[in-house]
C-alpha cells in the first residue's frame, strides 16, 4: 500500500516539475524582445580593404540602455570575418550615441561616458555605459561608429574579410541592454569603386568679319573702303559706307589669349603717287600737311564668360587712333590671362589726308590679325 502511494506521489511530482519547466520556458519566450530595426554600414565593401563602420539599431519600445549595461559587437575575426586592429583602437576612433552623444573612453569610466574594450583574437568590441550614467530613453536608437566615420576624426581599424566574392560577412550584436542578440550582414565584393576617365581638349577659336554698323557673319575676302579722304574732315566708323572689323574669340586656355595686329606698310601707301599717309598715335587733325591714319578698338558686346580688354594705345574713340606698325605685331586685345567665351571685339579704321598728300586712287594697307592662347 505504501509503495503504491509513493509511486503515485512521485508521478504527480514529476508531472508538476515538467509543467513548471514548460511554464518557465513559455514565460521566457513571451517576455523576450527584439530590436525594432538594425543595420550595418561600411565605407568600403572591397575585400581585404580597411573600412569605417556604422552600426545602427533601435531598441524595442520597452527597452533602454541603462548604466552598467553593455553592447557587444562581434566581427568574427576568429571565424574568417573582419580583422580588428584592437591594439590600435582608440577612443578617437569611436563614436557612441544612444540619443546622447557619449564620450568614449578606454578606461577610468565616469558617469555618462561609455567605456570600450577590444579583443584582437576574436574581433569583439564591448561597450559599457558607465556606472552613474543617465540611461537612454526606451526605444532609443543606438549608433556606433568605428573608424573614419567617427568625428575624431577616427582611423579605420577594421579590414574587410577575404573570400570568393561576392559574399556576406555576418556581424553579431549582443549585450545586456534587454533585447535579444541579433545579426547583421555586410556585403563584400571584389571591388566597390569605378574609375571615371574623361578628357577636355584645349581649344581656341578666332574669326574675323567686316560689316557696316553691326557685327554679322560675312565671307572673305575682307576689305574696307574708306572712300575719298580729304584734309578737312575725318573718315571713321561713323562715315556712311565705311565698315568696321569685328572679331570673335573663344578659348579655354588657363592663361587666356591675346589678339595682335600687324600692318603691311605702317601707313596708307600709293604706288601710283609714291606718297603715303603716315600712321601715328594721337588725334586725327584737320589741315595738317601729311594727314594721319590708324585704328581704335572696343569690346563690341560683353562676353558670356570672361572679358575682352582693349590694349593701349588702341582703347580710344574717334578722332583718336593708335598707330599701326609694320615692324612687329602689336597687342590689340587680351582676355585678362583667363578663359573667355563669346569674346566680341570691334576695330575701327580712321584716317584723314593732308594738304600735301598727293592725289591717287590706290592708297592701301593690309592689316593682319593673329590670336595666341596660352594653355
Amino acid at each position: 500500500m505504501n509503495s503504491r502511494v509513493n509511486k503515485r506521489g512521485l508521478a504527480l511530482l514529476s508531472i508538476f516539475l515538467l509543467a513548471t519547466q514548460l511554464i518557465f520556458v513559455v514565460s521566457r519566450r513571451v517576455n523576450a524582445t527584439v530590436v525594432q530595426s538594425s543595420s550595418s554600414t561600411v565605407t568600403r565593401h572591397k575585400e581585404s580593404t580597411s573600412a569605417g563602420y556604422i552600426l545602427t539599431f533601435q531598441l524595442s519600445a520597452s527597452e533602454s540602455l541603462d548604466a552598467g549595461e553593455t553592447v557587444i559587437v562581434d566581427f568574427h575575426e576568429d571565424d574568417s570575418g573582419f580583422t580588428l586592429d584592437g591594439a590600435s583602437l582608440a577612443a578617437a576612433d569611436i563614436d557612441f550615441n544612444d540619443g546622447t552623444e557619449r564620450t568614449v573612453v578606454a578606461s577610468s569610466c565616469s558617469a555618462d561616458e561609455v567605456e570600450f574594450s577590444a579583443v584582437d583574437a576574436t574581433g569583439i568590441v564591448t561597450f559599457t555605459l558607465c556606472a552613474g550614467s543617465t540611461g537612454s530613453s526606451t526605444g532609443a536608437t543606438i549608433t556606433v561608429e568605428i573608424g573614419d566615420t567617427a568625428a575624431g576624426p577616427g582611423t579605420n581599424r577594421l579590414t574587410n574579410p577575404t573570400g570568393t566574392t561576392p559574399f556576406s560577412s555576418e556581424i553579431n550584436v549582443s549585450g545586456s541592454f534587454g533585447d535579444d542578440a541579433f545579426a547583421t550582414d555586410v556585403p563584400i565584393v571584389d571591388d566597390d569603386q569605378v574609375t571615371i576617365n574623361a578628357q577636355v581638349d584645349t581649344f581656341v577659336t578666332f574669326d574675323l568679319d567686316v560689316s557696316d554698323g553691326s557685327h554679322s557673319d560675312t565671307d572673305d575676302p575682307y576689305s574696307i573702303d574708306l572712300g575719298e579722304l580729304v584734309y578737312s574732315s575725318v573718315t571713321d566708323e561713323s562715315t556712311s559706307g565705311v565698315s568696321e572689323i569685328y572679331l570673335d574669340i573663344d578659348t579655354n586656355a588657363d592663361g587666356g589669349a591675346i589678339v595682335q595686329v600687324l600692318s603691311a606698310n605702317g601707313n596708307l601707301s600709293s604706288s601710283i603717287s609714291g606718297d603715303n599717309i603716315p600712321s601715328n598715335t594721337g588725334a586725327l587733325t584737320t589741315g595738317t600737311a601729311n594727314g594721319n591714319y590708324g585704328i581704335g578698338a572696343s569690346e563690341n558686346a560683353a562676353a558670356t564668360e570672361g572679358a575682352l580688354t582693349v590694349e593701349s594705345p588702341y582703347n580710344v574713340s574717334s578722332p583718336n587712333v593708335g598707330a599701326v606698325s609694320n615692324l612687329s605685331f602689336q597687342p590689340l586685345f587680351n582676355t585678362g590671362a583667363a578663359p573667355i567665351v563669346g569674346g566680341d571685339g570691334e576695330v575701327d579704321v580712321r584716317a584723314i589726308s593732308g594738304i600735301s598728300t598727293s592725289a591717287a586712287t590706290d592708297y592701301t594697307d593690309t592689316l593682319t590679325f593673329r590670336a595666341t592662347a596660352t594653355f
